[in-house]
């Protein structure tokens, strides 16, 4: 389950080039960057379910973490 505490652990471990770009979209959108994160991850949730959805399934390998 994704929670405030996961969320905040993500952001720490952020390197500092992605951290920034989601404190700057965190700016603009006037949401905390805790919350862009977690919509990122959200979305990502959702494009692998969509995935599973299909006849045969496929998993996305996404940056850094595993299928």
């Amino acid at each position: 389950m994704i929670d405030q505490q996961l969320v905040a652990m993500a952001v720490e471990r952020m390197g500092p080039e992605c951290r920034e770009a989601a404190q700057q979209e965190a700016r603009q959108r006037g949401m905390t960057v805790g919350d862009v994160v977690m919509e990122e991850c959200l979305g990502d949730i959702h494009s692998q379910l969509y995935a599973l959805r299909h006849r045969k399934p496929r998993l996305e390998v996404l940056e850094g973490g595993r299928a």
